[in-house]
């Protein structure tokens, strides 16, 4: 009855279900999970991940740090895994937000306090055309930066590990590397989400620092 209790809440407070990451572009089938158990809390990058059983998929579509912060339950957390990456969303840049880092150190905070161990990821790098904040491309990767600098920095004072996604993932000048995004549909040169090889080399780079 604990058990279904847990995962009650989970359902209540991050919205997940069964099957939860499922999403209409999910293309990958990389499953680090069972042998690498944790929860990983994000926006749609994340919920697209097909992580497998035994890991909790905490991603929902659209979510900003701000949102992440505003459903993070650490003790429901704990209650189902020991390890939480928490993923630095660049949904903050495409809405034109500035408190990543303050809703980052807040779960941070939450996290360590439950006895959960914590990973921080770097944000993705984006090419943004239809910024819903109005700013132009190179305003969003500048942005984008800024936000990768304030979670190296939180990383150190929280004295928690971060996984450098953005340099994996980012050319020199800051764009997406081709072939680990897609093009969006709707938005011609706009490249936000992860390809199926993009999905892989995050977990290249986030399982050396699970393993620890």
């Amino acid at each position: 009855m604990k058990v279904w209790a847990v995962i009650a809440g989970l359902v209540i407070a991050f919205g997940i279900g069964a099957g939860a990451g499922a999403f209409g572009y999910r293309e990958a089938h990389y499953h680090p999970c069972p042998a690498h158990h944790f929860a990983i809390i994000g926006d749609s990058n994340v919920y697209a991940m097909d992580l497998g059983a035994g890991c909790l998929n905490l991603g929902r579509s659209g979510d900003d740090t701000a949102q992440m912060a505003a459903r993070f339950d650490a003790r429901l957390i704990e209650a189902m895994q020991k390890t939480l990456i928490i993923w630095a969303s660049n949904n903050d840049v495409h809405f034109w937000r500035d408190d990543g880092a303050a809703n980052l150190r807040l779960m941070t905070d939450q996290a360590k306090m439950a006895g959960l161990k914590v990973i921080l990821t770097t944000p993705l790098p984006l090419l943004d055309t239809y910024a819903v904040g109005g700013h132009t491309a190179a305003q969003a990767i500048a942005a984008d930066r800024r936000l990768r600098d304030a979670v190296v920095v939180l990383g150190r004072a929280e004295n928690v590990p971060v996984a450098p996604l953005y340099e994996a993932l980012a050319n020199p000048d800051g764009t997406p590397k081709r072939g680990y995004f897609y093009e969006e549909p709707d938005h011609p040169g706009t490249y936000q989400h992860l390809t199926h090889a993009g999905q892989r080399l995050v977990w290249r780079t986030l399982l050396p620092l699970v393993q620890k």
